[in-house]
């Protein structure tokens, strides 16, 4: 079998904590610190997306209702998303100049 250091016994399990250590696979306190890392990074993007969606189907109800409410939500759907992008701007600029 290719790809096998010689001697190499498939059957046996690295996982249980003895041994060299080197061919280890991750433990389960590894895989929930890596999904809480990604949860942290995706979790703002995620919300700002889910309520930009949810702003547009509220925009097209009131610009069903009367044309002037549909304005107004539009218009309160474009200023947030430039205050997010001013939010961003600010919070990779303060962390490039960290660096």
């Amino acid at each position: 079998m290719a790809g096998r250091p010689p001697g190499a016994d498939p059957r046996r399990s690295t996982g249980s904590g003895r041994g060299s250590g080197r061919d280890q696979p991750g433990s389960c306190l590894e895989a929930l610190i890596l999904t809480r890392v990604a949860f942290g990074v995706l979790a703002v993007p995620m919300v700002v997306l889910l309520a930009a969606v949810v702003g547009v189907f509220i925009a097209v109800y009131l610009f069903a209702v009367f044309w002037l409410w549909g304005l107004l939500a539009a218009g309160g759907l474009v200023l947030l998303v430039v205050a997010f992008g001013s939010w961003v701007e600010n919070r990779a600029s303060r962390h490039r100049s960290e660096r």
